[in-house]
């Protein structure tokens, strides 16, 4: 059920290019998984990643570690800003 005018989120604000962006970044981590990354647990204790709409919407940033066992074992951060579009 939608709110009434006044109450609750502003439903203009959602972006249907954020959903597309967590989308794609869904399908990058099987992908990863698929090639033989660890993808470590989440800091809200999700696996990647921890997809959150209202942090979607919020434009909060979300950071996630990738743990490979080819060519190093070094375990790097990559940023990613939730909301973001793959052409910038």
């Amino acid at each position: 059920m939608l709110p009434k005018a006044g109450q609750g989120r502003n439903y203009r604000d959602f972006d249907l290019s954020d959903l597309l962006g967590k989308l794609g970044e869904y399908v990058w981590a099987q992908f990863l998984r698929l090639r033989g990354h660890e993808l470590l647990e989440g800091p809200r204790g999700g696996h990647f990643p921890d997809y959150d709409l209202k942090a979607c919407w919020r434009g909060q940033p979300y950071t996630y570690e990738v743990k490979t066992d080819w060519h190093s074992k070094e375990t790097g951060n990559i940023p990613i800003e939730l909301g973001e579009t793959p052409n910038g």
